[in-house]
C-alpha cells in the first residue's frame, strides 16, 4: 500500500485521511482543522441566508408593479380622451360643412323656385326635379335627428368616425375616406361629382397590363396611389385617356397632381400643371405617367418593383417645397394599391304625354318634353301652382336646419365609446392588479 505525505507544506507526518471534496492527502491533525475551518464558514452562510430571508420578506413586490400599472392606467384614458376630441373635431368639421352645403342648396332651390313663379313658365320636369330635391332635403333632416345617421369603428388603438355620404364615388373603392371624397371634387372644381371605381389593383392585377384593360378609353380619371411604406396617398386627374401613344398628351382641361396623405403633415393640396403639354404620358409597358420628366412615374407590377419614382416638380408645380420627397419621403416606392375612378357623365332624357293622342305643338324646352297646345297651357299653369306650394316647404326646412343642433346626436355615440373605452381600461387594470 503505497504512504502519502500530509499535503500541508510545513507537516512532516505521513496522511492519514484522503479529503474526497478536496482530493487532498492530510494527516489527522490537520484534517480536523479543515473540519472546523469548514464549519466556521458554514455559520457565515447561515447567517448570510437568514438576513435575504429576512430582507425578503419585507420587501414588497408589488408596490413598483402597481404603479407601473397605475401609469399605464393614466395614459390609456388621456389616449382615450385625446381620440375621442379629435373626432368629435373631425366630425363637427364634416357635419359643418354638410348642413352649410344643404341649407345653401335649400337657398339656392328657393331662389329658383321664385324666379320661375315670377316668370310664370315652369315645367312639370323642373317641379318633379324641385319636388324630389326638397323630399331629399327633408329625409336628411329627419336623419340628422337621429344617431343612425352616424357612425364609427373601433380597434384597440383607434376609432374611425364618419358620416355617411351621397355615394360619390361608388365601385367598392377603400382608399378614400369621405373627408378625401370631399377634397378631390374641391380639387376637381365641381362639389357633387360623381365617379365610378373601374380599376384596383389589389383587386384586378398590378401589371401594366391590368392597368390598361381597366383604364383604356375611360375618358377623365382620377388616380389614387397608395405607397406600400407609410401608407401616404397621392396620385392625380387627367381629362384625358390611358390608352398607350407612346408620347406625352396635351391636356388642356386643367390636369393636377395631389397629396392626401404625407409623412410632412402637409394638409391635402394641388399641384397644379404648369405646362399642359406634357400632361401625361400613356405607355404600354407602365402605369400611369404625370409630367415630363416624370413628376409622377408608376412602373409595371409596382406592387413589388422599387422602380416607381417622383421626378417632381417638373411639369406640375410645386407650391409646398418639397420637392420629389413631398408624397411619400423617398423619391422611389412601391405601391400597396391603385384605385382608378372614371368620371360619371350626366345624361338627360325626354319625356311626354303617354295618353294624348294629338300631334305635339311644342317642345319644352326646361324638361325636353313634347306637348300640344292644350296639354302645355295645363302643364304651365299646374307647375305654378305646385311651384307656390313648394315654396312654403322650402321656407319650412330652412328653418328646420337654421335652428338644428348639429353636434348633439353625432357626438352620444362617440361619447358612449369613450364611457366604454374608459370602463375597459380600469377592467383590465383592475384584473392585472388581482392576477399580480
Amino acid at each position: 500500500m503505497t504512504s502519502y505525505k500530509c499535503s500541508v507544506d510545513a507537516c512532516k507526518r505521513n496522511s492519514d485521511v484522503l479529503c474526497v471534496h478536496r482530493e487532498d492527502h492530510v494527516c489527522n491533525k490537520h484534517y480536523i482543522q479543515h473540519i472546523k475551518l469548514v464549519n466556521n464558514e458554514l455559520f457565515a452562510f447561515s447567517d448570510e441566508i437568514n438576513a435575504l430571508v429576512n430582507k425578503a420578506q419585507k420587501y414588497d413586490l408589488t408596490n413598483p408593479v402597481f404603479e407601473q400599472l397605475e401609469q399605464w392606467r393614466v395614459e390609456q384614458h388621456r389616449q382615450i380622451d385625446e381620440i375621442c376630441d379629435k373626432k368629435k373635431l373631425q366630425l363637427k368639421i364634416v357635419l359643418d360643412r354638410t348642413i352649410d352645403d344643404y341649407r345653401k342648396k335649400l337657398h339656392e332651390l328657393g331662389h329658383d323656385v321664385k324666379k320661375l313663379i315670377d316668370e310664370g313658365n315652369a315645367s312639370f320636369k323642373q317641379i318633379e326635379i324641385t319636388k324630389n330635391t326638397i323630399e331629399q332635403c327633408r329625409q336628411l333632416c329627419k336623419r340628422f335627428e337621429t344617431l343612425d345617421y352616424f357612425h364609427y369603428n373601433i380597434n384597440e388603438n383607434d376609432m374611425e368616425i364618419g358620416l355617411f355620404n351621397d355615394d360619390l364615388f361608388t365601385g367598392g373603392g377603400t382608399l378614400l375616406s369621405l373627408e378625401h371624397q370631399l377634397k378631390l371634387n374641391e380639387f376637381y372644381g365641381k362639389k357633387g361629382q360623381k365617379w365610378s371605381l373601374i380599376y384596383k389593383a389589389s383587386r384586378d392585377g398590378f401589371s401594366a397590363s391590368d392597368f390598361h384593360h381597366y383604364c383604356d378609353d375611360q375618358g377623365p380619371t382620377l388616380t389614387v396611389i397608395q405607397s406600400r411604406d407609410g401608407g401616404h396617398l397621392f396620385g392625380g386627374y387627367t381629362s384625358e385617356s390611358w390608352s398607350p401613344t407612346g408620347k406625352y398628351i396635351h391636356d388642356s382641361n386643367n390636369p393636377f397632381l395631389f397629396t392626401l396623405t404625407n409623412p410632412h403633415g402637409i394638409p391635402p393640396t394641388k399641384y397644379s400643371v404648369r405646362n399642359p403639354k406634357y400632361s401625361i404620358f400613356p405607355q404600354m409597358n407602365c402605369g400611369p405617367i404625370f409630367g415630363a420628366g416624370n413628376d409622377l412615374y408608376c412602373c409595371d407590377d409596382s406592387q413589388i418593383r422599387r422602380n416607381s419614382f417622383f421626378h417632381f416638380p417638373h411639369s406640375y408645380d410645386d407650391t409646398t417645397n418639397r420637392g420629389s420627397l413631398t408624397f411619400t419621403g423617398e423619391k422611389h416606392f412601391r405601391t400597396h394599391d391603385i384605385e382608378i375612378l372614371s368620371k360619371i357623365e350626366k345624361t338627360s332624357s325626354k319625356c311626354s304625354i303617354d295618353d294624348c293622342k294629338r300631334n305635339s305643338d311644342t317642345l319644352c324646352n326646361h324638361c325636353q318634353a313634347q306637348f300640344c297646345t292644350k296639354h302645355y297651357i295645363v302643364h304651365v299653369k299646374l307647375a305654378n301652382e305646385e311651384l307656390i306650394i313648394l315654396t312654403d316647404e322650402l321656407n319650412s326646412l330652412v328653418g328646420q336646419i337654421q335652428q338644428h343642433d348639429r353636434t348633439q346626436p353625432a357626438f352620444t355615440r362617440p361619447k358612449k365609446w369613450q364611457e366604454e373605452a374608459h370602463k375597459r381600461i380600469d377592467e383590465i387594470c383592475e384584473e392585472k392588479k388581482q392576477q399580480l
